[in-house]
């Protein structure tokens, strides 16, 4: 048992030295610097502004003003489309005279004639003024680039068999039902359940199902609770794909290519830093949930072994003539 345990805590380090190599060399890729510089020209908002843009369009999600989208985006505003009312800040500059403080002492300098030494300082004021911003879907022209997530579409070798163990070990039901296209599963932690898109590919449901786990088992509001943690949404979604990658990395599955832009997206700016803050609750999660499913299949194999031996005796009890109750019945 230790030389098992011992074996996966070594495999779980060059799967996740994988992970972070792999995230690392996507962060620095040229598609991924053009969307951060592209993002980077969009303003960030108060929280006033964002109210007012929510309650005039709910379905914003990138806006600029006019002369941006053409500057900035090279994108243009679709005739006829009704701006969105903001505030905007202005900077307004004034020049005033004081005292020239003494940098030790804290206290006015003094000429000559003991009068304070003036000097002229600018400072600036912050002034708001009414301005109008187009969402992205009120324009036309270039796309702007975005971290593409690659839907994973293969087959996977005895993928019943892994639903199926799955299924056994998962601390939560399990169950699938029909969901949006662009949705492919959640955690319910109100209802305590896993659930899952149904109709898709084996591996993206078999990545998928591993993603809601961990959120099930280091997300669950009640766990968080108990243990004080505080987790925001792009470190809960870091770590479950996280752990997605690593258990389907060791059963033989690569995600590579839908697992890392998906994290690099959820990082942001905060490049490496976020998974890496990650890393030993990640393993752990991931050994956990591998050692589970094997356990699951261990189970699965002697279920199969007792049927199959228990079929092979009645045959063999067949063959010397030892007849059922139905049998001596129908005589």
């Amino acid at each position: 048992m230790e030389a098992r345990e011992a074996k996966r805590d070594a495999e779980m380090q060059q799967i996740t030295q994988r992970l972070e190599e792999g995230i690392r060399t996507y962060l620095t890729s040229d598609h991924y610097t053009r969307y951060l510089n592209t993002m980077s020209r969009f303003h960030n908002y108060s929280i006033n502004n964002i109210l007012m843009i929510t309650m005039q369009r709910p379905d914003a999600t990138l806006v600029a003003g006019y002369s941006a989208w053409q500057k900035y985006f090279h994108r243009h505003v679709k005739k006829g489309e009704k701006g969105i009312r903001i505030i905007a800040p202005v900077k307004s500059k004034q020049t005033h005279r004081q005292p020239r403080m003494d940098v030790l002492t804290n206290r006015p300098l003094l000429g000559p004639g003991g009068e304070p030494v003036m000097e002229e300082v600018t400072v600036t004021v912050p002034r708001f003024r009414p301005a109008v911003v187009f969402d992205i879907s009120q324009t036309d022209g270039e796309p702007l680039p975005e971290v593409k997530v690659t839907e994973l579409a293969q087959r996977v070798p005895g993928f019943e068999r892994f639903r199926e163990a799955f299924r056994r070990c998962a601390p939560v039901p399990v169950r699938f039902e029909e969901m949006a296209p662009d949705a492919r599963g959640y955690y319910d932690g109100g209802a305590r359940q896993i659930v899952i898109r149904s109709g898709m590919s084996d591996a993206q449901t078999m990545k998928t199902m591993v993603h809601e786990l961990a959120h099930a088992m280091m997300h669950d509001p009640e766990y968080l609770a108990q243990t004080g943690e505080t987790k925001d949404a792009a470190t809960r979604e870091v770590e479950a794909e996280s752990v997605a990658y690593t258990v389907c990395a060791h059963f033989g599955l690569d995600t590579s290519d839908y697992s890392f832009p998906y994290i690099s997206a959820w990082s942001g700016s905060r490049q490496p830093e976020t998974l890496r803050a990650s890393m030993e609750q990640i393993r752990s999660a991931a050994s956990g949930c591998i050692g589970a499913m094997e356990e699951q299949f261990r189970v699965m194999d002697r279920e199969v072994k007792a049927l199959l031996d228990a079929v092979g005796a009645q045959r063999e009890q067949g063959a010397f003539g030892i007849r059922s109750e139905t049998e001596r019945e129908r005589e």
